[in-house]
């Protein structure tokens, strides 16, 4: 568990599993005598945390010390990360605080909600929901006409049920994807229904990626983590420039079916804010 003092929410992340020790123990292990509250911590890499020393090592949970400069880019500070989708995504209901400027978007915006994926199939996943758009979009299916096409796509791409303690919905089954087969899994359900849709996924897309997509009229899904653990898939349909009204700030964004709601949302895509990044792209 990583506590940060600067971040509203205290607790910036955390790992559960057998026999993961904390960076601070880790370090007491090797030998080391104290850390000042000034050295921080900082993540390598998803899986792995470190504190750094004032000689420029860091010390980490899977046992190893190794040199700052050695890491390629830089180590994370999660000092001020995004702790909640909601630091990320500004929704319908927000959007009067915001100036919106150069939009554009796929000819037709397609969005299934939560509430409303539950209703009809009694299962929810984020990856599903947002590969459902895009079957919608291409008129491959229709979850309204057959929700059971929901199933099809939860299969071919091996979707799975998350753990007992994970499904906290009552009389939903909630599911995981794996990002390393979900574009070959569309493909092959897209085939199955005749269409030729090819779906490719890479990682860490640029924004510019993502809009010149969009100019070409077809929808991406994107994958993102928090640093806290927190995974999500979305399907993006539109971008555009906002503007605080209250904070002047201006920045680019993504606007998205969020898989929550049946409306626009927008989401703030800048890399050093996720952990990790994926998209998938659609041809034929």
């Amino acid at each position: 568990m990583v506590l940060d003092a600067s971040d509203d929410e205290i607790l910036t992340g955390y790992r559960f599993g057998d026999g993961l020790v904390s960076p601070m123990d880790r370090g007491g292990d090797l030998g080391v005598e104290s850390y000042s509250f000034n050295n921080p911590v900082v993540m390598i890499n998803p899986f792995e945390f470190g504190v750094q020393s004032l000689d420029g090592s860091i010390t980490t949970n899977c046992g190893r010390t190794i040199p700052a400069d050695s890491i390629e880019g830089r180590p994370v500070v999660l000092s001020n990360k995004p702790s909640s989708w909601n630091d990320v995504v500004i929704y319908a209901t927000q959007m009067q605080d915001y100036t919106v400027s150069g939009f554009r978007s796929i000819s037709q915006f397609m969005s299934y909600d939560e509430s409303e994926i539950e209703r009809l199939t009694a299962h929810y996943a984020c990856m599903v929901t947002a590969f459902s758009n895009v079957a919608e979009l291409y008129g491959i299916a229709n979850l309204y006409s057959d929700p059971s096409q929901y199933m099809q796509i939860w299969n071919y791409t091996n979707t799975h049920a998350l753990s007992d303690e994970e499904q906290t919905v009552p009389g939903v089954v909630l599911g995981g994807t794996p990002i390393s087969t979900c574009a070959t899994g569309f493909t092959n359900y897209c085939a199955s229904r005749g269409s030729t849709l090819i779906a490719r996924t890479v990682s860490s897309p640029a924004i510019a990626s993502i809009q010149n997509e969009i100019n070409s009229n077809r929808p991406n899904v994107l994958h993102a983590c928090l640093y806290n653990g927190s995974a999500h898939s979305v399907t993006a349909e539109a971008y555009a420039t906002l503007t605080g009204k209250k904070t002047g700030e201006t920045r680019q964004m993504i606007g998205i079916a969020d898989g929550w709601n049946s409306s626009l949302s927008f989401l703030k895509y800048d890399q050093s804010y996720y952990a990790w990044t994926y998209g998938t792209t659609f041809s034929k």
